[in-house]
């Protein structure tokens, strides 16, 4: 079931998936133009020709599509990582890749947990925390397939892999445009902030504590 399962049974009584995807797909676009702070349902509505009532109808608010489109950007996320979590480097380079890949996936997950997160309905952040819970899922089963380890710890290296994505996801900023002509000592202190040296040093020591424990 997902987050908005009762809304888009309702809305399909009016329309169809085409236009719920139309909906998804049109809300990708507009968050790529606007950003998320100044996305407009209103807009959302124009661009898709739909009415805004049944935009509403699909999302009460902005940030639970914004919740539909991460749970489908996750979905999606682990099924490109999935086939190389046998291999540490392959694991955290194709975590690194897919991350940008998947469109929307990386600010999404910055902004999930402090401004998605806390502005869901009870029933929508119930629903949102169980289907993320059920990616980690397919995730830790093929750390089990792949690396023989049980259930639990497979858990927690799935869990304690996405939290250093998530704090490194916050670091995945563009450098400033004078960054060449900054001091080497300065750029070198860039590298610490960095997204991908961030996470690929913090995954390094997760799967090493995780083969040697």
């Amino acid at each position: 079931m997902s987050l908005m399962e009762n809304s888009k049974r309702a809305f399909d009584e009016a329309t169809n998936a085409s236009q719920i995807e139309k909906i998804l797909e049109g809300a990708c676009k507009l968050i790529d133009e606007t950003g998320f702070s100044n996305f407009s349902m209103s807009e959302l509505a124009r661009r898709v020709e739909l009415a805004k009532g049944a935009i509403y109808l699909f999302a009460e608010t902005k940030e639970e599509l914004f919740a539909e489109i991460y749970l489908k950007s996750l979905e999606a996320y682990i099924s490109i990582v999935m086939p190389h979590a046998a291999m540490d480097t392959a694991l955290t380079a194709e975590m690194l890749i897919a991350a940008k890949e998947v469109p929307l996936f990386l600010p999404l997950l910055a902004r999930f947990t402090t401004t998605i997160e806390p502005t869901l309905p009870r029933d929508g952040l119930i629903e949102t925390k169980r289907q993320v819970a059920v990616q980690m899922e397919r995730f830790a089963a093929r750390l089990i397939k792949t690396r023989g380890l049980e259930h639990e710890r497979a858990m927690d290296l799935a869990q304690a892999l996405f939290v250093a994505l998530q704090g490194a996801s916050h670091l995945a900023a563009e450098k400033p445009e004078h960054f060449e002509g900054l001091p080497d000592d300065v750029k070198a202190l860039y590298s610490l902030t960095d997204f991908d040296e961030a996470f690929a040093r913090v995954a390094r020591m997760i799967l090493r504590g995780a083969a040697s424990s």
